[in-house]
């Protein structure tokens, strides 16, 4: 017994190291909105967490080596009446391909570490632009509704309109407390019991959870 406690101890030991010398680069982020509500500019941001590892065994070009994992949440942005809708931390519409924000720096393009930028502001273009949610009934997931920016007038009930959408390297914490809000957001399961067709009317991808909250290991 001990001579397996002993060789199970030891794999864990290989595996933390191996996981540890494939990471490629860390770095947190921070993403943030501005709305003009009534006039008047409304920020708010959340700061999100990514390890590039690289995988093993790949086979596949360079490029394609580094898989990114994610620690994290989306924004919730509460206007003045009340409304609340929540910002994603990626593009989680069935159309364009779901992407991240962290794609927004220049350097993910360029094959160059994103941590090595500089510590400026980076707009978002729309291809990357998240996706905005929100619910009818906040205790049910299957209650969510796509909010293009066409619509935040129509959903929030004031004047409002989509300013900008920026993100830039920081040492600031990752950004905890979505729970409060949504109890549900780190339980998927209940968001994919049979609820797929519904979400698709609604033009949200079944996977939005997976943009509302990560906590990759």
């Amino acid at each position: 017994m001990i001579g397996v406690l002993l060789c199970v101890g030891l794999l864990f030991g290989v595996w933390a190291i191996a996981m540890h010398r494939a990471i490629v680069e860390q770095f947190n982020y921070r993403l943030s909105v501005t709305f003009n509500e009534n006039g008047h500019a409304l920020t708010r941001s959340s700061v999100i967490h990514v390890t590039a590892r690289r995988a093993f065994f790949a086979i596949l070009p360079d490029s394609e080596r580094v898989r990114y994992y994610i620690r994290g949440e989306g924004i919730p942005v509460r206007f003045s009446n009340g409304v609340l809708i929540f910002v994603l931390i990626g593009v989680a519409d069935p159309r364009p391909r779901p992407s991240f924000t962290y794609e927004a720096f220049p350097a993910y393009w360029y094959g160059r570490k994103i941590s090595a930028l500089p510590h400026r502001t980076y707009q978002v273009p729309e291809k990357f632009r998240p996706t905005m949610i929100h619910f009818g009934n906040i205790e049910d997931p299957k209650t969510v509704e796509l909010v293009k920016p066409a619509d935040l007038s129509r959903v929030v009930g004031e004047v409002v309109s989509l300013k900008s959408i920026t993100v830039e390297l920081t040492d600031a914490p990752v950004t905890w407390g979505v729970e409060k809000l949504i109890p549900w957001a780190t339980n998927t399961s209940r968001v994919r019991d049979g609820s797929s067709p519904a979400l698709v009317i609604r033009g949200v991808s079944e996977g939005y959870p997976y943009y509302l909250y990560r906590n990759d290991w």
